[in-house]
């Protein structure tokens, strides 16, 4: 094992650590399933890549557990029914793709599911008055969906200037089996609607729009039809956006929603109008149920970015349109009233800071003021990532918040905006029975649903980011609204390394939920924040189906295949040739939001041919994008294994070698810390072209792991551990009725040093005078 140590001025340490003696094949995880060998027979480590199966193998059960016998489950070529225990085998084409449950006596619900893991379908009894509602976040259709980079050339553009409610829908068509799914689907519209809503960026701002506000766009009217085909039946208008257009935006948008059928007893928009009455006015909507009676709910909208610093705001006011303004007690007045004429009260607040998860004090206020009028619901949205939740419990109503639902259909560059979800909630008699969210990923600006580790990863998310009653199961995020599920703890160990530490896994869908160490030890938790170095072709309707979403990939030298995998089914490989005229590289699609001063640590795996000169480099930037932060000193290699390359200070970018490993898999570690001033990473790997002959490099399971600071609580969102002395782990699972099968091996994986290490139950280390907690109780 060897080290390089370098240091970047004073505010950059990289410590590159390779072990050169220990060769791997971490395998990917799977549930371990407690069920029949017959059924299950590939529980445990993922099969090698030529032994894909042709079948979707799961069960259905509903939410006490019990198994839905004759249950029907469907994909879009092929149907089977669930046999005695709930469970089926459906023939299947490889890789990801939507299947549906259904039951005579409950909601049928739409997953994403794969031929490479077992699917578990939790279905809602349906009495005859239980409505299925799916909220999703921003959306619009203008700007980028135009022209992709902004060059002014329309050829690149998803959508062309005068395309109809067909070519809209389209967008829209990697998800339209799961937003079939639902009763009732509501949005919040971003946007204007206009006959002409593009303009070049570099161009002057035409008159119709605002003139004074940073950004301004619009959307072609066709869109209202689009989203009603795609099925979409709400949307909410209360956002700082509405009034790019002006006066003239609001009137053709309210028209083309009418027009396109957003109006009427079971459909509608709200929180936005030509006045403030109107803007306030709920939309009340009726939604049929199996029994031919019909729920009534009130939407009410309103945003708290008011845009009162430019001479003409967003907002309605006195003889002026806009927005509804959010204030508490014109939102308590607003729910009061709509109570008297619905059966549930659904809100939807626009505000907070972008790109922040955690909710403003003004969305706190306008929040609280909902819940404490009767809302049911809850639904913000505005800083375009997703957030947490929240389950309460007022006058003995249950109600629920999702404090940002993110993007949905959008055109945003920023990475931390692809990750998103669609949230689910299952009303009966207007009172919440059900709340679960489906995990999404914005690609190529359009949402696309999940599997595998990527589902598990938002999951992780949306069950940690706040604290409650939020159950990670099979890829989902569950609201555990009857405190029903039992959790399983596991006391484990965690061995130390050197100085760098021991970096582990949490597994699929455990969480840490404490940590014990000797006084003065440090153990840190971390979130995979580039989230899909696997290259995993784990996305349905994905852009690029072979693999690596969200890197770039195109071009010469470098190829995503099963043949380049050291685990999974895809990894990318990286080739030149003496002749070649230049080195490849291969780097994700844009850069990674971090924070100055915080810790990172890239880890992946390595194949190369003798002799082949491979880098990893890494460059920080401002938050406001731009060129690459210089530290302004030459970095100084502490190693007899390889010479320094050319000085990185000059570029911004810090390069460091790493050693060539004959053509079998090793592991590589790069430890940094972001200066002042950053608040953004890019992570990229080189292969120069050699004297003679050709050279490869494969790489696979690359990480940057966002480390928290010292003390962080634990939370199901962290999904590594960080430890330099003998640490025990207290990992647990909340597991629901049903679903006691599926728990997995709560076994630590090692990744650094990378000897495979799996903890089991061992003797309690002496440093623990007594244990901390039994291995199983239920939680109250």
């Amino acid at each position: 094992m060897y080290k390089r140590k370098v240091d970047v001025g004073s505010d950059v340490r990289i410590l590159v650590v390779m072990n050169s003696n220990v060769v791997i094949s971490l395998g990917r995880y799977a549930l371990s399933l407690l069920v029949s060998s017959l059924l299950w027979p590939s529980a445990g480590m993922a099969q090698p890549i030529e032994s894909r199966a042709s079948e979707i193998r799961g069960c259905v059960v509903g939410l006490a557990g019990e198994a839905l016998p004759h249950a029907t489950v469907r994909s879009a070529t092929d149907q089977t029914e669930a046999g005695s225990d709930g469970c089926f085998v459906l023939p299947a084409a490889s890789g990801a793709q939507w299947v549906t449950a259904a039951h005579p006596n409950y909601l049928s619900r739409t997953r994403a599911a794969s031929t490479d893991e077992p699917l578990l379908m939790r279905l809602t009894p349906d009495d005859g008055e239980t409505i299925s509602l799916h909220f999703v976040g921003d959306t619009m259709f203008g700007r980028r969906f135009y022209d992709a980079n902004g060059d002014g050339e329309l050829s690149d553009g998803l959508l062309r200037p005068g395309a109809g409610a067909e070519e809209h829908a389209a967008l829209l068509e990697a998800v339209a089996p799961l937003l079939a799914g639902a009763d009732l689907t509501a949005l919040n519209l971003e946007t204007p609607l206009l006959e002409d809503p593009y303009f070049p960026p570099a161009g002057p701002r035409p008159e119709r729009f605002h003139p004074m506000k940073v950004y301004a766009f619009g959307s072609d009217t066709a869109a209202a039809k689009g989203l009603r085909l795609a099925g979409v039946d709400v949307v909410d208008l209360g956002n700082n956006h509405l009034f790019d257009a002006l006066e003239e935006g609001i009137a053709s948008t309210i028209r083309a929603l009418e027009e396109a059928g957003f109006s009427g007893p079971t459909a509608g928009h709200f929180g936005a109008g030509p006045d403030v009455a109107t803007a306030w006015a709920p939309a009340l909507v009726e939604v049929p149920t199996s029994s031919g009676g019909a729920v009534k709910l009130a939407f009410i909208g309103c945003t708290t970015i008011l845009g009162l610093d430019h001479e003409v705001s967003y907002v309605a006011d006195e003889g002026k349109g806009g927005a509804a303004a959010c204030d508490p007690g014109l939102i308590r007045q607003a729910v009061l009233a709509a109570r008297q004429e619905s059966d549930a009260v659904v809100v939807m607040i626009h505000g907070g800071f972008e790109y922040e998860a955690s909710p403003s004090a003004s969305v706190l206020a306008n929040t609280e003021a909902a819940l404490g009028a009767g809302a049911t619901l809850v639904m913000n949205h505005h800083p375009h990532v997703v957030g947490g939740f929240r389950h309460v419990e007022v006058e003995g109503q249950d109600s629920l918040v999702a404090w940002t639902l993110g993007n949905f259909l959008f055109d945003q560059d920023r990475r931390e905006t692809f990750e998103t979800y669609l949230v689910a909630v299952h009303l009966r008699r207007g009172e919440i029975v059900r709340a679960y969210a489906e995990a999404l990923m914005i690609e190529r600006y359009t949402p696309k649903g999940l599997v595998g580790d990527l589902a598990r990863h938002v999951a992780r998310g949306a069950a940690g980011r706040e604290p409650g009653r939020f159950v990670m199961e099979n890829g989902a995020m569950e609201v555990d609204l009857a405190g029903a599920a039992r959790r399983i703890e596991s006391m484990l160990p965690a061995v130390g390394s050197d100085g760098a530490g021991s970096i582990y896994r949490v597994p699929p869908e455990w969480f840490v939920r404490g940590l014990r160490a000797a006084p003065g030890s440090a153990s840190r938790l971390g979130r995979d924040v580039l989230w899909t170095g696997a290259f995993e072709d784990d996305l349905v309707g994905a852009v690029f189906p072979d693999g690596a979403p969200l890197w770039s990939i195109e071009g010469g030298g470098k190829v995503a295949g099963a043949d380049f995998a050291q685990e999974g089914r895809v990894g990318v490989r990286l080739w030149r040739s003496a002749l070649s005229p230049e080195p490849v590289s291969v780097t994700h699609i844009r850069r990674l939001a971090v924070e100055g001063g915080s810790d990172l640590t890239v880890t992946g795996m390595l194949r190369s041919t003798f002799g082949a000169d491979v880098a990893l480099g890494a460059a920080f930037f401002p938050r406001t994008e731009g060129d690459p932060l210089n530290y302004g000193s030459r970095p100084e290699f502490q190693s007899e294994a390889a010479e320094p390359m050319a000085d990185p200070a000059e570029s911004g970018w810090a390069e460091v070698p790493l050693e060539t490993t004959g053509g079998e898999w090793r592991p590589f570690r790069l430890d940094l810390r972001a200066p002042e001033g950053a608040g953004l990473l890019q992570v990229r790997v080189r292969l120069t072209p050699p004297a003679e002959g050709t050279a490869t490099a494969d790489f696979d399971a690359i990480r940057v792991i966002r480390w928290a600071p010292p003390g962080t609580e634990p939370s199901p969102r962290h999904e590594f551990l960080l430890v330099h002395d003998e640490t025990v782990v207290t990992l647990a699972r909340d597991v629901l009725p049903g679903a006691e099968a599926w728990t997995g091996d709560p076994g630590l994986v090692r990744l650094w040093p990378a000897d495979l290490f799996s903890s089991k139950a061992v003797p309690r280390p002496a440093l623990l005078p007594e244990p901390l907690a039994s291995p199983t109780r239920a939680r109250r």
